[in-house]
């Protein structure tokens, strides 16, 4: 099959799920177009810090037993997590000489709170699992863990389609006051019903995602959709971690892209194709400040030097509103 014939099949289908087939077709020219032009990407400087270890006073668990405290200081549920997965997880980010795929993402989390004004911090988790970026937000604000956050209040709003996934949030939001909405459903580019995978054991994997035949029906919104449902006047910051479906997402976001409703996006990146996809289509309303391609490995980043991506890749966009 020639060059153009694989152009076809991609073009057709652009926006919308791909078969095996077509994932293979896109990345196929993706590789292709890498090695004949590397595109160029603009990284805007932003006020990184290192936010070396927070301290945060331990408190007492909702119950006697079952929870695990964690660095922001509020508990996580032991069940959220199998013995399996933290095996896997200690073994695949294990990095000796450089920061873990997740103390990066910590440390970008707290330099963007920090770097925000409104006096609620507003969040959207969607893709949320267990809840741990909302549980997050929550006690950088209610324990001060950075300079920028005294005497604010904070809103999370936490979309997870996996249905034990979501249950676990809930438990985690009303047994420690966590001050925001739970949602049921996925986050697509339109309104309406989707196929979501749930087969695999909820405790041993989190990256369910919607399918194209089968699986669990569950209710599918836009961000625009929960801008409005919800009553959020604007969205400091969208975590996004929807295992391929980015794009849709963003689609969805559309028309509060272009109102400045949202200030940042922190998105897990889990095709590189779909990257520099998501690049183009908000170029024109974002600057980029970190940009970590997908399985990248060791790399040296410009402010935090080495730092270890063995699996998703990361991806923060600001509006660039925020640097006028």
């Amino acid at each position: 099959m020639g060059i153009k014939a694989v152009e076809d099949i991609i073009l057709q289908k652009k926006f919308l799920k791909y078969s095996v087939w077509e994932r293979f077709a896109k990345r196929s020219m993706f590789k292709l177009k890498r090695i004949i032009w590397k595109p160029r990407i603009n990284i805007v400087p932003f006020v990184f810090k290192k936010w070396g270890d927070i301290q945060v006073k331990l408190s007492s668990p909702p119950e006697k037993t079952g929870w695990e405290f964690r660095w922001y200081g509020y508990w996580e549920m032991e069940k959220t997590l199998s013995k399996e997965f933290r095996e896997f997880c200690q073994r695949i980010h294990r990095c000796s000489n450089g920061l873990t795929e997740e103390e990066l993402e910590k440390q970008c989390f707290l330099s963007i709170i920090n770097e925000i004004k409104d006096n609620q911090i507003k969040m959207f988790e969607l893709g949320a699992g267990a809840g741990r970026e909302s549980l997050a937000l929550a006690g950088v604000v209610d324990f001060n863990l950075v300079s920028g956050v005294g005497g604010k209040t904070y809103r999370c709003l936490a979309v997870e389609a996996e249905p034990t996934h979501y249950r676990w949030i809930v438990e985690h939001f009303e047994k420690q006051n966590i001050k925001g909405e739970v949602v049921h459903g996925a986050v697509s580019d339109k309104s309406g019903y989707v196929s979501f995978d749930v087969s695999l054991d909820p405790a041993t994997f989190y990256g369910q995602a919607v399918v194209d035949n089968g699986g669990y029906q569950v209710r599918s919104f836009t961000v625009d959709e929960l801008i409005e449902k919800y009553n959020f006047p604007k969205v400091n910051i969208v975590h996004l971690d929807v295992q391929g479906s980015e794009l849709k997402v963003m689609l969805g976001a559309e028309n509060s892209i272009k109102k400045s409703l949202i200030d940042y996006w922190i998105i897990g990146t889990h095709e590189r194709y779909l990257e520099e996809e998501i690049i183009k289509f908000c170029k024109e309303f974002y600057d980029i400040i970190l940009y970590i391609p997908q399985k990248s490995g060791l790399i040296k980043h410009s402010f935090y030097g080495m730092v270890f991506i063995p699996q998703d890749g990361l991806l923060i966009l600001r509006n660039k509103k925020l640097s006028k």
